[in-house]
């Protein structure tokens, strides 16, 4: 993708999708964000946007197990809103090594600066919302992410981590 792209999904299963911003870059001076606009009935078993640049991501659908969900990772100035992220619809029945060894991890973020994650609904997962670090020095381990008016139900592990 190159920066200032607009990113239609349409309808169907994308399956596990990886979203890496080009190394070209935007016009001097300007401000352009690439946008991934998830129209209804278009869903993912995973999304990993990683090393975007002002980017903003609304309305996904993710649905999957093992793994995490959705998985920012290098990322800076991205908001990511308005997302539906579960490893299963329906998990009436389920026993409790289903909830420890089949869950997958809702949303996390690793090593990103000037995050928000919004409006979220984070449901029947292993952990909801994860933001790390790996960075070395304090001023590399300044995370600057909001996480705001989500809803996480349904977790086997941690909320919010």
């Amino acid at each position: 993708m190159v920066a200032g792209d607009h990113v239609v999904t349409l309808p169907g299963n994308h399956g596990s999708v990886s979203a890496n911003e080009s190394n070209k870059p935007a016009p001097m001076g300007a401000f352009v964000s690439t946008w991934i606009d998830v129209q209804g009935g278009a869903t993912f078993s995973s999304l990993a946007p990683s090393n975007m640049s002002r980017c903003l991501v609304t309305k996904a659908e993710m649905t999957g197990s093992p793994g995490t969900l959705a998985m920012l990772s290098g990322d800076s100035n991205v908001v990511a809103a308005d997302a539906s992220v579960s490893t299963a619809k329906e998990t009436t029945g389920w026993i409790a090594d289903q909830w420890t060894q089949q869950t997958a991890s809702g949303i996390a973020t690793r090593s990103t600066t000037c995050v928000a994650l919004q409006r979220n609904h984070v449901t029947n997962v292993g952990s909801g919302i994860t933001v790390a670090s790996d960075g070395i020095t304090v001023a590399e381990n300044r995370l600057d992410t909001l996480v705001r008016d989500n809803v996480i139900r349904n977790f086997s592990g941690d909320g919010t981590a």
